[in-house]
């Protein structure tokens, strides 16, 4: 049977083709697990989404990782330091148009594992157009008192680019 193979010269082939197959089988076993784990992942993070929003102290206290606690619905009370606005410009369908990001200074610091207490956060208020950037033109959107508003937790724990001083 060997003298026949070598005779026809399909030694080679078929020796790729059983590498082939099991590197085949090896890919698609490897695609299910990640299938698994990626739908573990939406499944979470749709519950973590439905789940009422917590006040962020209380899920600081209860997420042993960081990680845990990413877009984990939670809720904050403080005052908006209006003055230290920031827009970042977004793309969007309707044509250009400015992300809002504001400072809140918050009515109760929070506490981040061992980085001490943190008395500021900063709120994406959302996007408006071009034309309505500069707060006056929205002054709906400039809110006095101590707001309280539901949100989704995204913290970064690496240094980013901007970093705004708590004083």
């Amino acid at each position: 049977m060997i003298e026949r193979l070598v005779a026809t010269r399909l030694i080679l082939p078929g020796v790729l083709a059983v590498f082939g197959v099991v590197f085949l089988v090896l890919l698609g076993n490897w695609q299910w697990q990640r299938l698994q784990w990626k739908e573990g992942l939406i499944a979470k993070l749709e519950a973590t989404a439905q789940a009422d929003p917590v006040p962020l102290q209380k899920a600081l206290e209860a997420g042993d990782d960081i990680d845990e606690l990413r877009f984990k619905r939670v809720v904050v009370r403080g005052q908006y330091d209006h003055s230290s606005e920031m827009h970042v410009w977004t793309p969007g369908d309707g044509g250009a148009g400015w992300s809002v990001l504001t400072l809140m200074v918050l009515d109760t610091p929070v506490s981040i594992r061992a980085g001490g207490a943190n008395d500021r956060i900063i709120v994406d208020r959302g996007r408006v157009p071009d034309a309505a950037k500069e707060p006056k033109t929205r002054s709906e959107g400039q809110v006095d008192g101590l707001p309280k508003i539901p949100g989704s937790a995204n913290f970064r724990m690496r240094p980013t680019i901007s970093t705004i001083p708590s004083t």
